[in-house]
């Protein structure tokens, strides 16, 4: 540990360092999240976007502090570093709508720039089909409400899968996943937002979890804001809507449920997870009607 410190304040020229957990240490210029990485080609992507997803003075990133030779990041042993300041106080989402949907649209006009990595993250599509069989010994009204969101699911996949037919040759962005609402933080009311050092995901699979979440929690009313705002950011448009509906309409709601009838879980972990499964579809339902009364609005907009 002596030795990253010693290494980390020959790179950064601070003066103190010292280790508050494995990932924050505190300096005499602040406290500072280290982020260690293998692939360089993903580091140079999460530098990049980084650099370009920010609209002072309302939402700026968790760029990389630069070194004493202003590099965005070191070579430490067999990986890289990169330092970021850690600001503590959590961004609120109600009132605050405009500035969540402009950051989202900010990643989404970045990630539909031109850029190669070896690697990405997609969301595989799951299996619907299932055994009927492993309904047998559950209650009766568990079972009939198993067999309607499966029916239901059905549905759902195939809407989906019409719109993706038509939708093929339009580019999908590269986002950085969208995890928790506590990345955005805040000072002065700007959002900060603390990227990761995953994989980039390709296409909208994360922000559409992360903004039924946001349904759950924050409502209807709240959710149209969001999506107003990522609206008025400029790679936002029906084609890419229409994507986003897809991942929407997809229901990866039912997978978790009948993981849990697969691996023979209790009646009361399935009936839990079917209720979390019933607001996520509620959710799910409210976010397409937003997104497809955005592209009827956009429509008017051109006639």
């Amino acid at each position: 540990m002596m030795e990253l410190v010693d290494w980390l304040k020959a790179q950064y020229g601070f003066k103190q360092v010292e280790f508050i957990n494995e990932a924050v240490i505190l300096t005499d210029q602040g406290r500072k999240r280290i982020r260690s990485w293998s692939d360089s080609s993903l580091l140079e992507w999460h530098v990049e976007w980084r650099d370009r997803c920010h609209y002072t003075p309302i939402v700026l990133t968790d760029r990389m502090i630069r070194t004493k030779e202003e590099e965005a990041a070191a070579k430490w042993k067999e990986q890289w570093i990169t330092l970021h300041d850690e600001i503590e106080e959590v961004y609120p989402q109600l009132d605050h709508e405009k500035a969540w949907g402009m950051l989202m649209g900010l990643m989404i006009t970045h990630g539909l720039e031109e850029r190669q990595l070896e690697r990405v993250y997609q969301e595989e599509l799951p299996s619907y089909e299932w055994n009927p069989m492993l309904l047998n010994g559950l209650r009766d009204d568990i079972q009939d409400q198993l067999i309607r969101y499966h029916k239901e699911a059905l549905v759902r996949s195939k809407k989906a899968e019409r719109i993706r037919s038509q939708q093929r040759k339009v580019k999908q962005p590269l986002l950085d996943l969208f995890q928790s609402p506590d990345q955005a933080r805040r000072i002065y009311d700007v959002l900060i937002w603390r990227g990761t050092n995953e994989q980039a995901h390709l296409g909208y699979q994360s922000l559409r979890q992360f903004l039924i979440n946001w349904q759950i929690v924050n409502g209807t009313k709240s959710l149209e804001k969001v999506i107003a705002s990522i609206g008025h950011t400029e790679a936002f448009n029906t084609d890419q809507a229409l994507l986003f509906i897809v991942e929407v309409l997809e229901p990866y709601e039912w997978a978790e449920v009948t993981r849990s009838l697969m691996s023979n879980e209790s009646e009361r972990q399935i009936e839990e997870k079917l209720t979390k499964m019933s607001n996520e579809w509620e959710a799910a339902r409210q976010l397409v009607s937003i997104l497809g009364r955005w592209i009827d609005d956009q429509k008017k907009v051109v006639t």
